[in-house]
């Protein structure tokens, strides 16, 4: 039951009425039995925004699109891969001193670190050259130490592409248009491909950034996006003999970090997973009822 004492937790986006963070939050307080709850914060100004959370005593803010960066500027401490991200997902507030986290890269690399305990010494891809793609090359590289990197973009000249900040944390980067993939991925012995393209992503299912001859049975092969949970790249994919991951668990795992950042609680990953899934498929059927208008987040924008 909310009350005066209840500990209010947020998302702070524009848009986020589509979220499904505060299912899969909420789940969590619940199975701890806390007296707190998760809401949606629409807001268009992230500098007033967060003046709010100092002034209304909100004790923890998710960042999504479009606060990431300005919100960075917004907070008193950051950890190390936020500096150098420039950017956060996360906010906690200790009686008014505010401390920003970006948990994009670590829920990015624990599905694929909890397969292969090797992944570091291995050939991997990034397909995209967009805010998701930087932020878990960027982890990769600054915290985990992966010293080589391929990217297979329509654009490698993006501006905003971190090739230089990733070459002088002495990762060696290469990078090659999308139409080349076949031959790219052949040339460099690629092991591990991670898309985090919208390519595929509801409702354009059918869509892959890849043709199936690009697929090897000792490939791990992952796709950020979470709706399907199966896109038709993962299921190429699997046919061809590759191991693949799917979007689900990133989004559980940023999630899980966020919520173990705020309480000092295990976060009870099944129950959020399961909260997660109902979330999906309620909003799912309210696309179909809604001729596919409801926009569901894609990759990269966070929770």
């Amino acid at each position: 039951m909310i009350n005066s004492s209840t500990r209010v937790y947020g998302l702070l986006g524009f848009p986020v009425e589509h979220s499904l963070s505060p299912a899969v939050h909420n789940a969590g307080f619940c199975h701890h039995h806390l007296n707190a709850c998760y809401v949606a914060f629409p807001a268009r100004n992230t500098e007033e925004a967060i003046k709010s959370v100092r002034a209304l005593s909100i004790c923890g803010l998710s960042v999504t699109i479009p606060h990431k960066e300005r919100a960075f500027l917004c907070v008193d401490e950051t950890d190390e891969y936020a500096k150098i991200s420039g950017c956060i997902n996360t906010i906690k507030n200790d009686n008014g001193r505010l401390s920003g986290r970006n948990f994009d890269g670590a829920g990015a690399v624990h599905p694929l670190a909890s397969r292969d305990k090797s992944w570091k010494e291995k050939n991997i891809c990034i397909i995209g050259n967009g805010g998701a793609a930087r932020g878990i090359a960027l982890y990769m590289c600054g915290i985990c130490g992966l010293k080589k990197l391929a990217f297979l973009a329509r654009r490698t000249d993006r501006p905003g592409f971190p090739a230089e900040q990733l070459a002088g944390m002495g990762a060696e980067i290469t990078t090659a248009p999308l139409a080349d993939a076949e031959a790219f991925i052949s040339e460099k012995k690629i092991d591990i491909i991670i898309n985090t393209t919208p390519m595929g992503m509801y409702p354009y299912i059918a869509a892959s950034p890849l043709a199936e001859q690009c697929f090897t049975k000792n490939m791990l092969v992952y796709d950020i996006i979470y709706n399907p949970e199966i896109t038709a790249m993962l299921r190429m994919a699997r046919q061809r003999g590759a191991e693949i991951i799917g979007g689900t668990e990133m989004f559980i795992n940023q999630a899980a970090c966020q919520f173990e950042f705020w309480t000092a609680k295990s976060a009870p990953r099944k129950k959020m997973l399961q909260a997660f899934k109902k979330g999906l498929k309620i909003l799912m059927k309210k696309n179909e009822n809604t001729d596919g208008k409801n926009q569901i987040p894609g990759p990269g924008t966070g929770l």
